[in-house]
């Protein structure tokens, strides 16, 4: 009868301690988690704040007011620089970013800023923070139609062979692809930007030519046609990722936490039912 009594003892003691290590385990794994979440957190406050400032840049800009806008942007800059990067960021991505608030606080800090190129600095940020911010629907895919008839417009051109008409038209896409290239790194690979700027770089070259290769250029052209179409309806290729994700880590230890208790449990489970049969 004492025996049983003991291992009943015994039994009850490894319960407990079965208890108070899974409680400690699961301490450990929200811990990280609890920590996640909060950065999470800052980062989708630091994207809703970079947001709304560069739509006040823009605001300023179109109303003239460019002191204000420099200060705004001189803030939006400097929250740029604190963004963490959760997933892969190309160079060029990054590169092209940069490069657009750097360009964009010289306009606005020269003595006496021109409103147009502040406005086309502007309107470039705008696009490119709510890319950062709206991945899934920028401001930038609607231009897909202006800049399908832009493409269209150079097409004839190459057709009729007209040279002076198609470099004027290939200027006046150049400066639309300029203010959204920055938007389009975002969302899509190193490798479609290259293959759009060796496009722009062939047509550039063709349009100042005495003898220009009409076949190559309407090639080209409907290449360019192919690749721009595929940027704005084709599948998005994310750079940056602000978001919790299936691969973020919050889901990482989530799956891990749960599989580690899974086991502890049907551990415990077999501790429980060993003990069970040697105290019969």
């Amino acid at each position: 009868m004492m025996r049983v009594d003991v291992g009943t003892g015994r039994l009850a003691l490894k319960k407990k301690l079965y208890l108070l290590l899974i409680t400690i385990l699961l301490m450990v794994w929200c811990l990280p988690a609890l920590t996640l979440g909060e950065q999470e957190e800052t980062h989708k406050d630091l994207l809703q704040t970079l947001d709304r400032l560069s739509q006040e840049v823009l605001s300023h800009t179109e109303q003239g007011q460019i002191a204000e806008a420099k200060a705004k942007l001189d803030e939006l800059a400097q929250g740029f620089t604190q963004i963490g990067f959760h997933k892969k960021i190309s160079i060029e991505a990054l590169e092209l970013a940069s490069n657009s608030l750097v360009q964009g606080k010289q306009v606005y800090a020269a003595v006496s800023p021109d409103k147009k190129e502040a406005l086309w600095h502007a309107t470039q940020i705008r696009l490119l923070i709510d890319a950062l911010t709206h991945p899934n629907q920028p401001i930038w895919k609607g231009y897909h139609m202006t800049y399908l008839e832009q493409v269209s417009k150079m097409i004839h051109h190459s057709e009729r062979k007209q040279v002076n008409d198609l470099s004027n038209a290939l200027q006046e896409n150049l400066k639309l692809y300029m203010i959204l290239k920055p938007s389009f790194a975002v969302n899509h690979s190193p490798s479609t930007m290259q293959m759009l700027d060796s496009l722009y770089n062939f047509l550039q070259q063709q349009s100042r030519l005495d003898e220009v290769n009409w076949l190559a250029v309407q090639s080209a052209l409907e290449q360019l046609r192919e690749v721009t179409g595929n940027v704005f309806l084709g599948k998005e290729e994310f750079t940056f990722a602000w978001y919790i994700s299936s691969n973020s880590p919050i889901a990482m230890i989530t799956l891990m936490g749960l599989i580690l208790l899974s086991s502890l449990s049907y551990v415990g489970w077999r501790m429980y039912m060993g003990q069970r049969v040697r105290s019969i």
